[in-house]
């Protein structure tokens, strides 16, 4: 079994943003510290700005999928707890705990299907 610091080491590992690679002039023809609110003084649009981009319904997807499974995973949980041989007592941390995993991996995969849409 886990022990909590491995859990959270894990999770880190997992979670953690990877370092972004910065931008150089040299390599992409735009300021590092351009943000991509501020407009270029030439009056021509950042290479940083997309205004065209095509949005997906990956926002759905995960709130759909993330909702749905970790109610179904968390209803199936409290339902094999209650049904062994411990008896009703300490339910609640089964429920929790196959709404939370539920709810991440459903999440996942819902913004994964969800961004293969793209909004019209």
């Amino acid at each position: 079994m886990l022990t909590l610091p491995t859990a959270a080491l894990l999770l880190h590992l997992i979670v953690a943003p990877a370092p972004a690679r910065q931008f150089t002039p040299a390599n992409r023809g735009v300021s590092a510290s351009l943000l991509p609110s501020q407009a270029r003084s030439d009056g021509r649009q950042s290479a940083l700005v997309r205004p065209n981009a095509a949005t997906t319904h990956w926002v759905e997807g995960a709130a759909v999928g993330g909702i749905l499974t970790g109610l179904f995973t968390s209803a199936m949980l409290n339902g094999l707890c209650r049904a062994s041989d411990t008896g009703n007592a300490h339910c609640s941390g089964a429920t929790l705990g196959g709404f939370a995993m539920g709810a991440i991996v459903g999440g996942t995969v819902g913004a994964l299907i969800g961004g293969a849409f793209p909004k019209h």
